[in-house]
């Protein structure tokens, strides 16, 4: 009696593990926020984000977050994303154009009590397991000081 009862126990332990496994594949591998000048994103401000290491060969998803107040006056945003991967040196960085706005005029992001909060889908890179990866964010925008973005980051997603 004893013995069935730990082996369905046990069976039962390996099913809710299997489920946690399934269920949590689609987590970050990394997220990180920054902060931009609460006065307004100087256009000369580069934000760098913390290290990444890459803790395995593949594909991964890069989503731009982004967090704005009322006080932001535009309707799209440009940035530059770059990242440095190291130990082999390699600088690469690419434009983005984000949309705060649908096609019918609607916001696209979660409304928060004091923020706007955007999830944008960005690009896929390749990266090779212990690679150390440095990210940089600054804005392409015309005007030299942007007000009402308050934090910028990244969220990387294996493919």
């Amino acid at each position: 009696m004893f013995s069935r009862v730990n082996t369905v126990a046990c069976g039962v332990a390996i099913a809710i593990f299997s489920i946690v496994v399934v269920a949590c594949s689609d987590l970050p591998q990394y997220s990180c926020f920054a902060h931009v000048q609460q006065d307004g994103w100087d256009k000369a401000d580069t934000t760098q984000l913390k290290m990444f290491v890459v803790p395995e060969d593949g594909i991964y998803r890069l989503n731009l977050g982004l967090r704005t107040t009322e006080q932001y006056p535009f309707t799209e945003l440009y940035l530059r994303i770059g990242w440095k991967t190291l130990p082999n040196n390699i600088f690469s960085s690419k434009s983005l154009r984000c949309s705060l706005l649908e096609k019918d005029g609607e916001t696209v992001e979660q409304r928060g009590v004091v923020h706007y909060q955007y999830d944008i889908p960005f690009c896929n890179v390749e990266f090779q397991k212990g690679d150390t990866v440095l990210f940089y964010i600054c804005h392409s925008m015309k005007r030299e000081i942007l007000p009402g973005v308050t934090d910028v980051g990244l969220t990387l997603l294996r493919q």
